[in-house]
């Protein structure tokens, strides 16, 4: 069969060190050798999700059409093939012939897919819509936008601005959409017939990089973390703050050594962290604080890009430490709780930036009306 040239984007969640590494290697090769291409993508924008399939399953992996356990125990994996999932094993040593035989078969796969979905969408749409409308916060499907849409008035409120942001982040529910977004789901359900044809691309990367992106005039406006004696060169409008907090499992130790005795920065040391790479700007926030107290850099056993599903249950389900926004901790009460260490509680800004020497067309110019509310 010859090759496509449309390349399928693949997320690899995999934390044990040497597992990512082969997978990587070999992917790096398998990737050229299918019958599609395919490349590593963030989670957000991944058509097939590889997990380690000894690590509780993330929640990605109920709404991917694809997803890939490597090693664990296949009977409790639920592996299955349907018109719309396709759940599938490989074996902890996987050969590079393993590899490719696993993407071309989930390239096989997803091209019925897309056609399927294509054809479905739009009576899937009428039906979900009905549902809600009959069901409001029971509506039993869930709802998600592929890319940014802009809406005139009045649906360029504040509250409907959360609601597209919350459903361009991954499929959505309509009581957690109403929860979050301050929305009644009869709003909710007017909100989602609005689908304008004027949509815009949205990217997802560090901050950096976004940055840079604007400079370079890649893109028109981003939306980004600032962090105390963070310097731009773009121009910026701050469009919120929140908080940053320490924190592991209810059950850790240090609860229990905060209740016997109190708990000090130095108490932290024994520990290890899921945190991002170095240089990454919430790596250089803790890194700091350490070295403010006199201490070497905290030891990082689970390296990660983003404070995931998988994060935060591996977190809450080992001693590992992270560091989180608060609004991770109110979602999560019941896995993550913050420490007690105001050394490391540390206040952001968020900021709607853009190029100092931008020209600002209507879509940029309601896009930040919107932002501002």
């Amino acid at each position: 069969m010859a090759r496509t040239t449309d390349e399928i984007g693949l997320a690899a969640e995999l934390w044990s060190p040497l597992l990512k590494q082969r997978f990587e290697t070999l992917f790096a090769v398998a990737s050229r050798k299918s019958l599609r291409g395919w490349r590593q993508v963030p989670l957000v924008s991944a058509q097939v999700l590889v997990v380690d399939g000894s690590l509780p399953v993330p929640e990605a992996a109920g709404w991917l059409p694809c997803v890939v356990y490597v090693g664990g125990v296949p009977q409790g994996q639920h592996l299955e093939r349907t018109p719309q999932r396709l759940a599938t094993y490989l074996d902890l040593d996987f050969t590079l012939s393993d590899l490719i035989d696993m993407l071309d078969r989930a390239a096989v796969f997803l091209m019925d897919w897309t056609v399927r979905q294509q054809v479905a969408s739009s009576q899937t749409l009428v039906r979900a819509l009905d549902d809600l409308r009959q069901q409001a916060e029971g509506c039993r499907y869930q709802f998600r936008l592929k890319a940014w849409v802009a809406l005139p008035a009045p649906w360029n409120s504040a509250e409907s601005l959360r609601a597209l942001a919350m459903l361009c982040r991954g499929p959505m529910d309509v009581a957690t959409l109403c929860e979050h977004s301050g929305m009644a789901p009869a709003a909710v359900a007017e909100l989602l017939r609005r689908r304008p044809g004027l949509r815009v691309r949205l990217t997802v990367g560090k901050s950096d990089d976004l940055e840079r992106a604007l400079l370079d005039g890649s893109l028109d406006l981003a939306v980004v973390p600032s962090y105390p004696g963070h310097a731009t060169r773009c121009a910026q409008v701050v469009i919120g703050e929140d908080e940053l907090w320490a924190a592991a499992r209810p059950r850790h130790p240090l609860f229990q050594l905060a209740l016997e005795q109190g708990l000090r920065f130095g108490h932290l040391q024994g520990y290890s962290w899921a945190l991002p790479a170095p240089g990454a700007a919430v790596r250089k926030v803790v890194d700091e604080a350490f070295a403010a107290q006199g201490l070497g850099a905290p030891t990082v056993a689970l390296e990660i890009q983003h404070n995931t599903e998988a994060t935060i249950d591996i977190v809450g389900q080992t001693d590992l430490l992270c560091y989180v926004p608060s609004h991770v901790l109110r979602s999560n009460p019941e896995r993550l709780q913050s420490l007690p260490i105001p050394e490391l509680r540390t206040r952001r800004s968020w900021l709607l930036i853009s190029h100092p020497k931008a020209h600002w067309s209507p879509l940029m110019s309601a896009l930040r009306d919107l932002t501002l509310g």
